[in-house]
């Protein structure tokens, strides 16, 4: 399910110029299940109203193998 959130400015600069200094975040997740393998991916985006920074972009791609009900291992690359 993507998470679509607006990150506050949190220094003490509110406002760039006549903009605010906040961003817009969201990040989409995607995984396949087989066995007892997962595949897993997820891409994201953050942009800020006021410009001062180009627009963020993320990338990750993760492998999960459960062993047991209690033991699991993965791997993310971002």
């Amino acid at each position: 399910m993507p998470s679509i959130k607006n990150q506050k400015s949190i220094d003490f600069v509110e406002k760039i110029g006549d903009k605010d200094n906040d961003a817009d975040l969201w990040q989409g997740p995607i995984d396949y299940a087989f066995g007892n393998n997962m595949i897993k991916g997820m891409y994201g985006k953050k942009s800020r109203d006021a410009g001062t920074e180009p627009d963020i972009k993320s990338w990750v791609v993760g492998f999960d193998h459960s062993f047991s009900k209690r033991i699991e291992a993965y791997v993310l690359y971002t």
